[in-house]
């Protein structure tokens, strides 16, 4: 689509009050559901002077024709420079994101339907987004002329595409009778196409339309598909045996080990390496402990095992985008092993009474020459609690009690540490002592219920999420056809289900090419209201799939 001004950019008069009225089309020829159109010329006139560029960028024809605009005053004028089909319906499209010169958007789209044979294809599909988003374009292709394998939204042009409306929903109008495939885009490069910077979902099926008519669609906007794995962005030594990797993306956890790891000089002398774990509170960055120290002043290169090294979804990195030459700098001495950070500040309050303690030390340690004794002392009663303990990696220590505490209760915390290093040089021997008081169950309460589906809807496992005002979310598994969740905080939650195809525990929006559906899911129109300390109980969700 190519795009042509016909005369210099006119303005509308300055003074008076600023206008905030939407922009209104007043006149558009050839009349809606025109047939045996042989004109070339389409004509929509705007009550006000428009922001000619979005006007273009929101202005679209299905199935696509080159189209040539030009503008006289506040008419467009569309020149149609391509072959009309007179078996086919075709359809005019001005979304809704376009604005006049003071910026107003209109109030709702325009569709224009005209035909260059006898009939009007008259087949409509209605859809919405549960989640209102700016824009996103809905690109639907015709399946009863191409295979569905075939379609490739990088290279396949949508045989019709609309904006999605500022309220989330969408018309495709002026179908005939058959087979469509439908997707989400925001396609940022406005060329009608898929590209990898584009946020993205599939429908949760291809939809029909039968005797003009067709289900209503529900789809959600997606986000953008990574399909890379982690770049390793930079090196720096904090200290001469302390390496901080940084990668673009955190790393799988299985990538933390030492063994995928290798360290050497600019002539090829390899490094022994003590440990590798994740940098406290920065999944993107990576700790490498050295068994020694380096020398100051030269190069050397730090390489991941690309055949290992993957993000959090499985996307492998490759040589290149893992090593890396980073130079040591003068007078860097050794790093003391040390607590990095502890999750348990002195006197903090409304502590869980379940919690689970999280400490992380700035070495890998050795398991096997180290001890750890805890406890928990009730300051009311003196009583204790016996504590558990687990290395969640080399360098983070967790800590739970083995049975729960009491309600808003005073409690004394003391830990003693006697660790060697995985660098077995060093050691760290102290004590650390907290005070803290457990909290009630004031501001939070549950529910639970059943669920009424059918396998149509799905046979593998059911999620429930819920999603309060604030869209923090709450995630619990549907078993049997039950399902119970605890320790919401108070307040009203949007309740949605899905259906985990691909088994991964989260919500997937399908992919573009190999085309895959997005998973099934239906958010449910009644708010559940959580109140401190309920346990509202016998709600019963029903999907309904008609």
């Amino acid at each position: 689509m190519s795009l042509f001004w016909a005369c210099a950019n006119i303005q509308a008069p300055s003074g008076g009050p600023p206008d905030k009225t939407p922009p209104e089309i007043v006149t558009y020829s050839p009349e809606n559901n025109s047939i045996n159109f042989e004109d070339r010329e389409i004509r929509i006139k705007f009550n006000k002077y428009m922001n000619k560029a979005k006007v273009i960028e929101n202005l679209s024809i299905s199935p696509f024709v080159d189209l040539k605009h030009s503008w006289s005053g506040k008419e467009l004028r569309i020149e149609i420079e391509g072959d009309l089909d007179t078996n086919i319906t075709y359809l005019i499209n001005l979304g809704t994101e376009y604005s006049d010169l003071n910026g107003n958007k209109p109030e709702a789209a325009f569709n224009l339907v005209f035909s260059a044979g006898s009939k009007i294809d008259s087949g409509m599909i209605h859809g919405k987004s549960p989640i209102v988003t700016t824009g996103y374009v809905a690109f639907l292709y015709n399946l009863n002329n191409k295979s569905g394998d075939t379609i490739n939204p990088a290279h396949t042009l949508p045989d019709y595409r609309v904006q999605l409306g500022t309220s989330g929903e969408f018309t495709f109008a002026a179908l005939k009778d058959g087979l469509y495939r439908l997707m989400l885009v925001k396609d940022e490069f406005k060329n009608n196409l898929y590209d990898p910077v584009d946020a993205y979902s599939s429908a949760i099926n291809d939809i029909e339309v039968l005797n003009s008519i067709s289900k209503l669609v529900s789809i959600k906007p997606g986000a953008i598909i990574d399909v890379r794995g982690p770049e390793l962005r930079e090196v720096y030594p904090e200290f001469s045996d302390l390496i901080v990797l940084t990668f673009d993306e955190p790393p799988s956890p299985k990538a933390l080990n030492k063994k995928y790891f290798t360290l050497s000089d600019s002539i090829g002398n390899q490094f022994d390496i003590a440990s590798a774990f994740n940098y406290p509170d920065e999944p993107n960055k990576v700790l490498i402990s050295m068994e020694q120290s380096l020398d100051t002043g030269k190069t050397y290169i730090v390489r991941a095992d690309s055949n290992i090294m993957s993000d959090t979804l499985g996307n492998k990195s490759i040589d290149s985008m893992v090593t890396k030459r980073f130079n040591t700098p003068f007078g860097n001495d050794p790093a003391p092993l040390k607590i990095f950070s502890f999750d348990l500040s002195d006197s903090a309050g409304s502590v869980p009474t379940m919690p689970v303690f999280r400490m992380v030390f700035n070495r890998g340690i050795n398991f096997d020459l180290s001890q750890v004794v805890s406890k928990i002392t009730n300051t009311t009663d003196s009583s204790t609690i016996e504590m558990k303990y687990s290395w969640e990696t080399s360098n983070i220590l967790e800590f739970s009690p083995k049975d729960s505490l009491k309600e808003r209760v005073a409690y004394d915390f003391n830990l003693s540490l006697k660790l060697k290093g995985s660098k077995t040089t060093q050691s760290l021997d102290t004590n650390v002592n907290r005070y803290f008081t457990t909290g009630g169950r004031k501001t939070i309460g549950s529910a639970s219920g059943t669920i009424e589906m059918s396998d149509n809807f799905c046979d593998s496992n059911v999620y429930l999420v819920f999603m309060n005002k604030s869209n923090d979310k709450y995630l619990t598994k549907v078993s049997n056809r039950t399902w119970s969740i605890k320790d919401l905080p108070v307040g009203e939650y949007t309740v949605e289900a899905f259906c985990d195809i691909d088994g991964n525990g989260t919500y997937s929006f399908g992919y573009p090419y190999p085309y895959a559906f997005s998973e099934p899911f239906v958010i449910f129109e009644n708010l559940i209201s959580i109140k401190a300390r309920w346990n509202i109980e016998d709600i019963n969700l029903k999907v309904n799939e008609n």
